[in-house]
């Protein structure tokens, strides 16, 4: 389903269905998402009573199959479904001047699949990332699938696209942040770019699985960073690259 346009004055603002337990649950907790219409089934009602209670949110009881008629086909919705529309997200100056930085910041350059972004946002979060900066374009958009993939940090951890990522790059510099990208020719491991580094000033840079970071992107970095891997895998998916690079930023000032 396409999503609605709500806001002609507000740019990019639109509503769009979440579904499934974990991301309904995490939206219903949000007090910035603004929620517009709730569908559950008995079952899911069940397991989705004490967030729905402590939402307010009114709801309708129905079954399985009227929730099929909402979603795209072959969505598994675990019977609930929840009418949103988009978060507020700060701007960059406004995550930079957060006093409570205490993880590496992750910039995203061109990746366009929903599922690997939302899987990147869950694992940021897991691992007390300041956030996920990314491209108005080349970048999905929230969604039913995002949320999903999120598994409902998308509604903790700020997600902001920007029109510029080099300028933020720069910006990032100025602020004393040191930039690593991750390129399969790096010309240094990854431990030799985060050594000395504070955690809370690590920007780890990433790109597409096949085009990799743009050239401009990659001039713009103080590190271009490999992960080693066995030669007959090739590079691994873009999240798990993640994964490794944040949990090593925190080993730095490892968390509780």
């Amino acid at each position: 389903m396409k999503p609605r346009i709500i806001s002609q004055h507000k740019k990019n603002s639109y509503q769009f269905w979440l579904y499934g337990l974990h991301p309904v649950a995490s939206a219903l907790a949000n007090n910035k998402r603004l929620k517009h219409r709730l569908v559950v089934s008995e079952n899911a009602l069940r397991k989705l009573s004490e967030p729905i209670k402590e939402s307010g949110i009114r709801y309708e009881i129905v079954d399985v199959k009227a929730i099929n008629h909402l979603l795209e086909p072959g969505i598994v919705h675990q019977g609930v479904a929840l009418e949103v529309s988009t978060l507020h997200q700060p701007s960059t100056d406004e995550l930079l001047n957060n006093g409570d930085k205490i993880g590496a910041l992750i910039l995203l350059d061109g990746i366009t699949d929903a599922n690997n972004v939302g899987a990147i946002i869950r694992t940021a979060e897991a691992f007390y990332a300041q956030g996920i900066i990314t491209t108005v374009r080349n970048s999905p958009s929230e969604s039913g699938v995002l949320a999903k993939a999120s598994s409902g940090a998308l509604e903790r951890l700020p997600f902001i696209k920007v029109p510029n990522l080099v300028g933020v790059m720069q910006k990032l510099k100025k602020n004393g942040y040191w930039i690593a990208g991750l390129d399969v020719n790096g010309d240094c491991s990854l431990n030799q770019a985060i050594t000395g580094v504070n955690e809370s000033q690590i920007v780890f840079v990433l790109g597409s699985e096949g085009k990799g970071l743009r050239q401009a992107t990659k001039e713009c970095c103080d590190f271009l960073v490999r992960i080693s891997t066995n030669p007959t895998i090739g590079s691994i998916n873009v999240s798990n690259a993640a994964a490794i690079c944040l949990y090593a930023g925190q080993t730095l000032s490892p968390k509780p």
